[in-house]
């Protein structure tokens, strides 16, 4: 027998390599029984805990500037379905000092109908608030189908970490409290998802009630808004989609099942119409103009008319001009950075092990989050207060963490340390988030993570508190500071504010009834209102005034976020400077420059009265010093036609033409109806002697004008000068 080569010769096998199951360790036990924790129990204590916090905090909220249009909007498209379609008051949607909003008619009244026709029902009077209990509802229900989305992929425990990490994300909960119109339709999107992910799971089997859950889904989605629309195209594409991944829909076709492939197929198309139809009930123009009428609901939604200003990176902006990366820049600035960490550390391992979690799950997850932000951010969409307006697309961002998370477990299941590590980070940033909430709920709006130096660093950076939620609370602690019955209906309490939803709709408590007199006011006027006391946020105000003026001298009450001043009460009653704007306006310049003044020396950080210093002073001769105010005005409102009319004025009474000329042409390009103006402007020319130059002006504006008989006549003249 021929002898084997040493190198060749099989090793004998020892005792010693035989494999061993490892030794638990005290961790790997103690995680073994933090998994044996019934999880579904622990998530609907958690949901009952949440909602009771939403409901709580929603009595703690205030009234929008939306709110009232949207509800008086609401109740007359109620009175146009309840007429039989005779009351029309809907379809060109007038209310008080808003005349025949156009854009209105392309919103669904799916929440507010719905609200009014309770309140009909139940006959709540104070709309006010029990609206609020009413969005309360549907905020509870978005928060229930956003967890079930991870529990269908995930189980129980992805489901409460999807629950937790939604409720804890302050834009997200922050929108609870106000949100009638992106909160119900995000809610629409997470029950069709959900719906959806449950009747492709069991194909072939046919599920009708998965069906409908998709049809309710589309419906909520689109009686809010048009863009609900997308849902059709989610549905489509993803079952699509499941032909070509899922095994038991490639079973069908490699079966020739064509019956049961066309059945399914009818199915689920009936299921997108009905949804379609039950969402455009909630318009009544479309029961006027047909299709047509979604047609063009979506071509005003692309180019929304409408110029929102708002401050981004330290410079006012516009819902229209703002940068491209406006959306995705706040997305990841409002939001925590341990949803930030976990949502990029997810899809990596997600992506990873995408055999194991279905391509086709992770693809409708990562598709619904990316391609709203990717198309409004190429299409150039009008967007502003962050970025609530896909607030849709986030409804599947807590289930993406969750598979990740799940997958990541999977990964570390041989290290029970590194696995009780990362849920301890997870708990720990919890417990900040929750404290964080729980300190200034309801204002969660003014959130913005460390990226940006938290709230102080966003503050005069970035908008803040875009709906002006603390308004109400500065308001219920003035009536609870002052005695009413130290006013009266002769001498009510008079109240200004930045809110006007607040001013139109603030449900007066009874013991005030008669003794309360609400105002509008912005920080442009603030010198110019009367009143006791004015309630301000920082709404549509400049880093400038930020920085300069807000809060004002008098505060007696605020509401702050991280330190920074969401809202204050100011004492009002020293009226000098308001004083002083009434004896203005009555021709009474000497009296009005001097209160002016004596406003000036009680708060010279005023800039609201800069403007009527620098009238004042030019209507008394003083150049000089209405130049200086003028100017100072102009450093806040640098756009402001009135300011630049009146300082042109200045200019060319003090011989400066060519900065008379520079301000008139600012106020020229927004109003070409004062003649005057024109004619000053024509002078400035003329004592330049540029006469072509002033003949060029002037002739248009002449010949266009016949009876404007001053400037003929400077014309005849300038024609005169030019020939010699």
């Amino acid at each position: 027998m021929k002898k084997q080569p040493a190198h060749k010769k099989k090793a004998l096998p020892v005792a010693e390599a035989a494999p061993v199951d490892r030794e638990k360790t005290p961790l790997d036990k103690a995680w073994e029984r933090l998994l044996s924790i019934n999880f579904k129990r622990v998530f609907w204590l958690s949901l009952a805990l949440c909602a009771a916090l939403t409901f709580y905090w929603s009595s703690k909220a205030g009234q929008n500037g939306d709110g009232p249009l949207d509800y008086e909007y609401g109740a007359q498209c109620v009175d146009y379905y309840l007429s039989g379609g005779s009351d029309t008051a809907c379809l060109h949607f007038t209310w008080e000092d808003i005349k025949n909003r156009v854009t209105q008619k392309y919103y669904g009244c799916g929440f507010e109908a719905t609200f009014v026709l309770l309140q009909k029902w139940f006959k709540w009077n104070d709309y006010y608030q029990v609206r609020l209990y009413y969005l309360a509802l549907w905020s509870v229900a978005l928060l229930l189908f956003m967890a079930l989305i991870a529990k269908e992929l995930t189980g129980w425990k992805g489901a409460v970490l999807a629950l937790w990490l939604t409720f804890l994300w302050p834009f997200v909960l922050g929108q609870f409290f106000w949100n009638t119109k992106d909160i119900p339709q995000a809610l629409g999107f997470a029950i069709a998802i959900f719906f959806l992910l449950r009747f492709l799971r069991l194909l072939p089997h046919v599920s009708i009630k998965n069906l409908l859950g998709v049809a309710l889904g589309i419906a909520i989605a689109l009686s809010i808004r048009v863009s609900g629309v997308l849902l059709i195209f989610y549905v489509g594409l993803f079952s699509l989609l499941a032909c070509f991944t899922l095994p038991a829909a490639k079973k069908l076709f490699a079966q020739k099942n064509y019956a049961q492939i066309l059945k399914i197929t009818a199915l689920l198309l009936a299921a997108v119409v009905l949804g379609v139809m039950g969402g455009l009930i909630f318009y009544p123009n479309f029961f006027e103009e047909g299709f047509g009428h979604l047609l063009s609901g979506l071509h005003v939604a692309t180019n929304f008319p409408q110029r929102i200003p708002f401050v981004f990176e330290g410079k006012m902006t516009d819902s229209i001009v703002k940068p491209w990366y406006y959306l995705l820049k706040m997305f990841y600035i409002t939001t925590p950075m341990l949803i930030l960490i976990m949502l990029h550390l997810a899809v990596l391992v997600a992506l990873w092990r995408w055999r194991k979690t279905g391509a086709l799950n992770l693809f409708m997850l990562l598709f619904m989050i990316v391609f709203p932000f990717a198309y409004i951010m190429w299409a150039g969409t009008p967007v502003y207060n962050g970025w609530r307006h896909v607030l849709f697309a986030c409804v599947t961002i807590p289930a993406t963490i969750a598979v990740g998370y799940k997958e990541l477990l999977d990964i570390l299941r041989r290290s029970a340390l590194l696995k009780w590590l990362s849920a301890i980070a997870i708990l720990a940033s919890c417990a900040y988030l929750a404290v964080w909430n729980v300190r200034h709920a309801p204002c969660q709006l003014g959130y913005y993570n460390c990226s940006v130096g938290g709230t102080e660093g966003a503050y005069k950076k970035y908008e803040f508190d875009q709906w002006q939620i603390a308004t109400s609370e500065g308001m219920e602690w003035l009536l609870n500071s002052i005695n009413p019955d130290d006013y009266s209906q002769e001498r009510p309490l008079v109240v200004a504010m930045n809110n006007w939803g607040v001013c139109k709709t603030y449900y007066v408590p009874e013991v005030w009834k008669g003794k309360l007199q609400l105002k509008d006011v912005a920080f442009r006027s603030y010198a110019g209102i009367e009143c006791d006391y004015a309630i301000l946020t920082t709404l549509f105000a400049s880093p400038q005034i930020l920085s300069f003026f807000y809060p004002p001298k008098g505060v007696v009450y605020k509401r702050t976020v991280d330190n920074v001043v969401a809202m204050c009460v100011v004492d009002r009653r020293n009226d000098t400077d308001y004083k002083g704007v009434k004896s203005l306006k009555d021709n009474d310049i000497g009296g009005g420059v001097k209160l002016l003044e004596e406003a000036y020396a009680y708060n010279p950080k005023n800039f609201s009265m800069y403007y009527w210093m620098g009238y004042g002073y030019y209507r008394a001769g003083n150049h000089e010093k209405a130049i200086k105010s003028l100017n100072a005005y102009k450093k806040f409102y640098p756009g402001d036609k009135e300011t630049h009319r009146v300082l042109g004025y200045a200019y060319y009474s003090s011989k400066s033409y060519d900065k008379a000329l520079e301000a008139f042409n600012i106020f020229y390009s927004q109003d070409r109806s004062d003649l005057s103006v024109a004619y000053v402007m024509a002078l400035c020319l003329y004592e330049k002697k540029d006469y072509k130059g002033g003949i060029a002006f002037l002739k248009p504006v002449a010949e266009q004008n016949p009876s404007f008989a001053d400037g003929q006549n400077l014309l005849r003249y300038l024609q005169t000068l030019a020939k010699d």
